[in-house]
């Protein structure tokens, strides 16, 4: 099984360099992005399509593929920040200062109410069992570039968070493949057509 893990185009919160929240929606250019990421993925035939609840992956797997209903699926969801979400990272760096810095290095939002990233490390396993219990061929999923780092750090059996140290661009392609219970790295962080 192949599982394409698409980033969803520039949000305005990516523009406005704010924490996002789940109906951030895309920019003009996000929605180029999408565009692109459809066209790098138009000679592709998938058994499952699934995207995340926020409005900016959705927004993404609508344009990138019209016409298909993806399913909603809260595992593929980005970090939960909290209630400092759709603050902007300077206000909330002026507030907090190098404690929040902290906080960006470990992914860890629980003072705020939000998750850790051995939170979303546990929904991304989460995820690969339910990929890995459908017999498809290829499966792709709307996410975001928390998500999809994590997801490289669990396929690459990383301890830490060593993924964020990777680019993952707006509208890109991830592919990762199954085989027999065994995760790999196909491609990364396609943004032309492979």
């Amino acid at each position: 099984m192949k599982l394409y893990m698409i980033r969803h185009g520039q949000s305005t919160a990516n523009l406005k360099r704010e924490l996002s929240t789940p109906s951030t929606p895309l920019t003009e250019a996000g929605m180029q992005d999408a565009q692109r990421a459809g066209k790098i993925l138009s000679g592709y035939r998938f058994d499952r399509v699934f995207v995340s609840p926020y409005l900016r992956a959705m927004e993404t797997q609508t344009i990138a593929m019209p016409g298909v209903n993806g399913e909603i699926m809260p595992l593929i969801r980005e970090f939960d920040c909290g209630r400092i979400e759709g603050e902007k990272y300077a206000d909330v760096f002026d507030r907090y200062g190098d404690a929040f810095r902290e906080i960006l290095e470990v992914d860890d939002f629980r003072s705020f109410g939000g998750e850790n990233y051995e939170d979303v490390r546990e929904r991304v396993r989460a995820f690969m069992t339910f990929a890995e219990s459908f017999n498809c061929e290829k499966i792709a999923a709307f996410s975001h570039a928390g998500y999809i780092l994590t997801f490289l750090d669990e396929v690459m059996q990383r301890a830490g968070k060593p993924g964020r140290n990777m680019r993952c661009d707006n509208g890109s392609v991830n592919v990762f493949e199954c085989i027999d219970g065994r995760w790999t790295v196909s491609a990364f962080n396609v943004t032309e057509i492979l």
